[in-house]
């Protein structure tokens, strides 16, 4: 296994993500991965809190404003299927309906950085 990959204990078959690019960001300072792993932590789900309330008011640019700040994020995470989820919640907010494809994906999409979350959460424990 890759010690970069962080494997979900309900899921073991797909890393939930990947810390290489942010190892390399970093140069492998462990504060500096872990200050960043915070991050994550700190603003992914205010974003989605942000996300889930303006799906609830209609507020499609809200939406599609908090989709497209964490599509970064969730790249340099080496998160893909939510970096897809959120390119498509961007996409479907764009056009301003309130689809049942919008609002599945962006319950899959909470639900996948929930445990994203909590995982990344529990190995900050073993960074510095």
């Amino acid at each position: 296994m890759n010690t970069n990959e962080h494997f979900s204990l309900a899921t073991d078959v797909v890393p939930l993500y990947n810390l290489v690019t942010i190892e390399q960001f970093c140069r492998g300072n462990k504060v500096q991965i872990k200050k960043m792993m915070q991050q994550f932590v700190n603003q992914v789900p205010q974003d989605m809190v942000e996300m889930k309330a303006a799906l609830h008011i209609k507020d499609f640019t809200s939406m599609q404003h908090a989709a497209h700040r964490i599509k970064p994020i969730l790249n340099y995470y080496a998160i893909p299927q939510a970096e897809e989820d959120a390119k498509k919640v961007e996409a479907l907010a764009k056009e301003g309906l309130e689809t049942d494809e919008l609002v599945f994906t962006i319950k899959r999409l909470d639900e996948m950085l929930i445990k994203v979350v909590e995982t990344m959460k529990t190995d900050m424990l073993a960074y510095a």
